[in-house]
C-alpha cells in the first residue's frame, strides 16, 4: 500500500467520524 494512499485514506476515515460526531 502506498503511504499516500495510507494518509487519504487516514483523512477520509477521519472527516466520516468527525461527520457522524457531526
Amino acid at each position: 500500500m502506498n503511504p499516500c494512499f495510507c494518509f487519504l485514506y487516514r483523512r477520509f476515515r477521519s472527516r466520516l467520524k468527525a461527520n457522524l460526531t457531526y
